[in-house]
């Protein structure tokens, strides 16, 4: 890497690889919870990815040597790929193997930040002279970096405590059952039965007589 990249357009496109993988190791760790909860080799899995995507953004930064940077770019693009797997036929391994998963809010950004990280890399890597720029151009481009990654970041982060894995399902299929079998939860009421016509008592002795007068008036 060039020891001038500072002036060059390879210093604002490292920062953004870095940055994105960042953002996307965030949005893994704040899903981990939650996937322990589900398994523990899936949490083990979510916190692996995690730490991995922020100390390579760390390294990245600081030491920007290629093949630091091709690991970064491997690693991201087999986390994509491996969430492809799981959204189409379900992830290989634990109680939900083989069972699709849907998508949401927190997985789709973080698959659109390890894309942008394995592109930046790919740029990084190419064979060719940097284009040189300024210093003022360079920290705006950072600081506009920045900014773009922390925007697309933060509702990530925000869906992903609000995200509860797998709960949508089993609770349609509680639900399910409680109609099938009939069991219902307390606070539930079924609709009131008609009451059977002989448990209802006779009317006491007169009544009929009277209400006959009554009407004959």
């Amino acid at each position: 890497m060039h020891q001038t990249d500072s002036r060059t357009d390879l210093g604002p496109v490292r920062f953004l690889a870095a940055f994105a993988s960042l953002g996307a190791g965030l949005i893994h760790l704040a899903v981990t919870p939650d996937h322990w909860q589900a398994w523990t080799g899936y949490g083990v899995f979510f916190l692996s990815i995690a730490l991995f995507q922020a100390i390579w953004a760390t390294a990245a930064i600081w030491a920007p040597r290629p093949p630091l940077l091709a690991l970064g770019l491997a690693a991201n693009a087999a986390t994509i790929a491996l969430w492809g797997t799981t959204r189409l036929w379900g992830p290989p391994l634990g109680p939900e193997a083989w069972a699709p998963e849907s998508v949401g809010v927190p997985d789709a950004l973080t698959v659109a930040l390890e894309a942008v990280a394995v592109l930046a890399v790919v740029w990084l890597l190419l064979p060719r002279a940097p284009a040189a720029i300024s210093r003022g151009a360079h920290h705006l481009a950072v600081g506009a970096t920045f900014a773009a990654v922390a925007a697309v970041t933060a509702p990530g982060v925000v869906a992903a405590f609000g995200h509860d894995h797998g709960s949508h399902g089993e609770h349609a299929g509680h639900e399910e059952h409680a109609d099938h079998s009939g069991h219902r939860e307390p606070g539930h009421h079924a609709p009131a039965a008609p009451p059977d016509p002989a448990s209802v008592p006779p009317p006491p002795p007169g009544d009929g007589h009277a209400e006959h007068e009554h009407h004959g008036h």
